[in-house]
């Protein structure tokens, strides 16, 4: 009985250790009106890899906030197998889902971060803040690019149409 408790609390107190280093703003990041935030954590073996991987991870979720567009698929399917009196209804589905993030983050940095060394691996743990301000300038350089780019198209396609309609007035022209 002492050995199952003594292992009991081994057990609580190596969790214990585990939240305790797992910063509080990790697990609850803070909320502002004026600012997204994204949290994430990372392991490696060196301390810069487990940075830069927990730096990438939140701006990740940052873009998510921003925008994300979302597909789902549900299929399901009934089958009845054998006579009218020993059918066996097979019934089944499928479910699957699928996002897709693509946005610039201008003005994305880091606002916190911990390194934990454990068992010979480093863990990062990175709050990464994009200023709405910031993000708003993104969406307006973004919709100018998008405008001027298709301005852009709209010119080459007038411009070959305007081609092809020379090239069959000349060939109407022409003896």
């Amino acid at each position: 009985m002492r050995r199952i408790l003594t292992g009991a609390v081994l057990a609580g107190v190596v969790v214990l250790t585990a939240c305790a280093s797992t910063p509080g703003w990790y697990r609850n990041p803070p909320k502002k009106k004026d600012i997204y935030y994204g949290a994430a954590s990372a392991t490696s073996a060196d301390e810069q890899m487990a940075i830069a991987k927990a730096q990438a991870d939140a701006r990740g979720e940052l873009a998510q906030q921003m925008s994300t567009y979302y597909g789902g698929l549900i299929r399901r399917f009934r089958e009845e197998m054998g006579s009218e009196l020993t059918g066996e209804m097979l019934d089944g589905m499928t479910q699957a889902s699928k996002q897709i993030t693509s946005t610039t983050l201008i003005g994305s940095r880091p606002s916190k971060r911990s390194i934990v060394r454990e068992k010979g691996r480093y863990i990062a743990y990175v709050l990464m803040e994009l200023p709405t301000g910031d993000a708003n300038t993104a969406f307006v350089y973004e919709m100018k690019k998008n405008a001027a780019l298709y301005a852009r198209l709209q010119k080459a396609k007038a411009m070959q149409e305007l081609d092809k309609e020379l090239e069959a007035f000349n060939k109407t022209r022409t003896p």
